[in-house]
């Protein structure tokens, strides 16, 4: 009976390490793909601020 607990609460045990150190990586691949995200978004608006878009107004005599 005990070898079967044993075996029962260490396969309870692997799982929730496997759970916990899975969803420690997904939290960090969120994160990086967000940091990525807002790399390019900040890219795209500094691009289009150097252009004269993104809301300036360049016509003549304003």
């Amino acid at each position: 009976m005990t070898d079967a607990f044993h075996a029962y609460s260490g396969l309870l045990s692997a799982s929730a390490m496997v759970l916990l150190l899975t969803m420690i990586v997904a939290f960090y691949v969120s994160l990086t793909l967000e940091a990525f995200k807002n790399a390019n978004d900040s890219r795209v608006e500094a691009t289009a601020l150097r252009r004269g878009g993104a809301g300036m107004d360049c016509r003549p005599g304003i």
